[in-house]
């Protein structure tokens, strides 16, 4: 996959597998696809489950090849296909040909996604051109807009710099940009000794910088085991299969709760709000009074429960329980003692909820 691009209709037929594999879903029995797959791709820290888009992957390892061509000029990899299919220029402007091996027209796909994103750092300017590159300091816009004057068709940066001074030729500048672009090229610093140009990454490694969210570190660092981990995610996402759940895919004709018999059986509902819930809650410490925390998400519930600094893990090992009880209920089968290790989860909250004693804890004894 690093060396070769694979068939787009391979990697979709692999990434099928995989989503089928992750939902359940065995033989030709199909199951609810919960959350879409872009959605599942994405980092954990940003909500996803860190599966890779295998296209984007594929290209990503690619162009990883052709960056160490760009960089890496001592290696016999540079060498050989230095000699061989670009000899008289950089793989920058390498032409793909007709007669070169498929491990070349792989790296050229890669040298193209490193295109589309890559920037110049201005050295002394020589090899950036003007209007063609990307060399302004902006991620939204990188290259030059403003109309090419004529007689500098084919100008470099490097005319623009007073090569006495080291400077920018500001009168130049000013003429030939707009003032918004004209600032930034001022903006750019010039070494005092003249410095080859360098093509840079200016991105994070997911592309495109974001903040982290709060909720999603919480819950991937919690200390209770990973089926509970996995179930809390579930639950933020709406991807598990609570009434109301199944009424939006149209798999239920009605949503209401079959607990209390009133409200809608959302998730917050099945975990959290139910008044058959009471009881279990009550006897949590620290959750004694859940007015205290309303919220109508999970994801929300774990917010303030960490902004009031209660015990997260007790709460998403509560929870996990309580939907393992509830599923042994709709399929009518007996639960020995309703409240049985709900009860008892309280009597971790002092000592660190270790995985083993909570996963024993945890356990329904069904008939």
């Amino acid at each position: 996959m690093s060396c070769f691009k694979l068939l787009v209709g391979l990697c979709s037929e692999i990434e099928s597998l995989i989503r089928r594999f992750w939902w359940g879903q065995k033989g030709e029995r199909r199951k609810v696809h919960w959350v879409k797959w872009d959605t599942l791709c994405l980092p954990k820290k940003e909500g996803g489950m860190g599966f890779k888009d295998l296209t984007n992957f594929n290209d990503a390892l690619l162009a990883k090849q052709a960056w160490r061509l760009l960089h890496n000029k001592d290696s016999l990899f540079y060498r050989v296909f230095k000699m061989k299919f670009f000899p008289n220029c950089s793989i920058w402007e390498a032409q793909d040909s007709s007669s070169g091996s498929h491990a070349w027209h792989s790296i050229i796909k890669g040298r193209d996604v490193l295109l589309k994103g890559a920037r110049w750092r201005v050295g002394c300017g020589e090899d950036i051109s003007i209007w063609n590159d990307a060399w302004l300091p902006s991620q939204e816009h990188p290259r030059i807009l403003s109309d090419i004057v004529s007689g500098f068709e084919d100008g470099r940066v490097s005319d623009l710099i007073n090569p006495s001074t080291r400077t920018w030729d500001e009168n130049l500048v000013h003429g030939l940009f707009s003032p918004e672009e004209a600032a930034m090229v001022l903006s750019i610093p010039l070494s005092r000794t003249p410095v080859e140009d360098k093509i840079i990454w200016p991105f994070t490694p997911s592309g495109n910088p974001q903040q982290q969210n709060e909720v999603w570190k919480l819950i991937w660092g919690l200390n209770v085991p990973n089926k509970v981990r996995n179930f809390m995610w579930r639950a933020c996402k709406e991807a598990i299969p609570t009434k109301h759940n199944l009424l939006k895919r149209k798999i239920l004709n009605e949503d209401r709760c079959e607990q209390c018999g009133v409200e809608s059986e959302t998730t917050a509902h099945a975990l959290w709000n139910c008044s058959t819930l009471d009881e279990i809650w009550e006897s949590t410490p620290g959750f004694e009074d859940r007015s205290q925390l309303g919220a109508s998400s999970v994801m929300d519930l774990i917010n303030l429960t960490h902004e009031k600094r209660k015990n997260v893990d007790l709460l998403a090992m509560v929870m996990w329980t309580i939907w393992h009880r509830r599923n042994q209920l709709r399929y009518t089968l007996e639960v020995r003692t309703r409240n049985r290790g709900l009860g008892r989860l309280g009597s971790v909250h002092n000592s660190g909820l270790e995985k083993s004693e909570v996963s024993l804890l945890c356990v329904f004894e069904v008939k």
